[in-house]
């Protein structure tokens, strides 16, 4: 399959968004005050994490869906991204021996000097990470989730679509009802789960979904 560069620049832009995002987060978390560096996110209600999580999905319909075996190859990836992500948080370990206090807070290091052990264990269990890598705990499940999508997608895509809706929206009611859905799933933090695989896997397979019919193709043809 040749490989559509235009998709590439979407990307790009988001991941150089997400870098300022990121930036700024963190300066404005140490105390640091100034003009922001206007982005999707500082000029409107969209963030480029949206847009990533989305293109993953849509780069997993377009490439697994047609693979004779891919909940091998999706349980592969998976474990490739755990275990890299789990060398990231080695490295963020080594870190905290140059940080202190004010920075371990503000990007959540804090367990991992505190309680080194229970840190690990539940970093582990995919429910606890530091800044800027606990995001990809969620990739790691969504791609567990994913064989099941596939299943789905092979009957309809607009199967896995109304599925995902479903699931996204019973959540979200839910969380009304009892908003304690949305806590940390660890002991370990105050703040709720900031990637919460149940809200995110709607963005995830609903591209998923799109990327198995190629729309893309559709819609940079009407461009």
């Amino acid at each position: 399959m040749a490989r559509d560069t235009r998709i590439d620049t979407i990307r790009g832009f988001a991941m150089v968004t997400i870098i300022i995002n990121h930036f700024t987060t963190l300066t404005a978390a140490l105390g640091m005050r100034g003009p922001q560096i206007p982005t999707a996110t500082t000029i409107s209600l969209s963030s480029a994490a949206e847009i990533f999580v989305a293109l993953s999905g849509y780069m997993v319909g377009m490439v697994y869906v047609k693979k004779a075996n891919p909940t091998e190859l999706l349980v592969k990836r998976a474990a490739k991204l755990y275990v890299l992500n789990f060398g990231l948080y080695v490295a963020a370990a080594l870190a905290t021996l140059a940080t202190n206090p004010a920075y371990e807070a503000a990007v959540r290091f804090t367990p991992m000097t505190l309680v080194p052990l229970q840190a690990v264990a539940y970093f582990s269990a995919m429910t606890y990470g530091p800044f800027l890598i606990d995001i990809l705990h969620l990739y790691v499940i969504l791609l567990l989730a994913s064989p099941i999508a596939v299943w789905l997608i092979r009957r309809s895509p607009l199967l896995l679509t109304a599925v995902a809706l479903t699931v996204y929206l019973v959540f979200q009611v839910c969380l009304q009802l009892s908003p304690d859905l949305a806590g940390p799933p660890n002991p370990l933090e105050t703040a709720g789960w900031r990637f919460h695989p149940l809200a995110w896997q709607m963005i995830f397979f609903v591209a998923m979904a799109a990327g198995s019919a190629r729309l893309h193709e559709r819609v940079f043809a009407v461009l």
